[in-house]
C-alpha cells in the first residue's frame, strides 16, 4: 500500500525514477508471494489447497500483466 501511495504521488509532481522505483518494488513483493505460493503448492498433498492456490497465483500473475501493458 505504502509503494503505491508513493506512485501516485510521483505521478503528481512527475517524478518518473520514484515511479519506477516503487513499480519495481511491488514486481519484486508479488513474483516472491508467487515463489512462496509455488512453493505451498509443491509441499501440499491437498489438491484443493493445491487449486485454490494456483487459481490465486494466476490472478495475481494475470494483474501483473495488466499493470505491465
Amino acid at each position: 500500500m505504502e509503494d503505491s501511495a508513493q506512485i501516485e504521488q510521483a505521478i503528481i509532481d512527475s517524478h518518473a525514477p520514484a515511479i519506477i522505483e516503487n513499480a519495481a518494488s511491488i514486481a519484486r513483493r508479488s513474483n516472491r508471494v508467487l515463489q512462496v505460493a509455488q512453493q505451498e503448492v509443491d509441499n501440499s498433498e491437498d489438491p484443493l489447497l493445491q487449486l485454490e492456490v494456483t487459481n490465486a497465483s494466476n490472478n495475481l500473475k494475470a494483474g501483473m500483466r495488466v499493470i505491465a501493458v
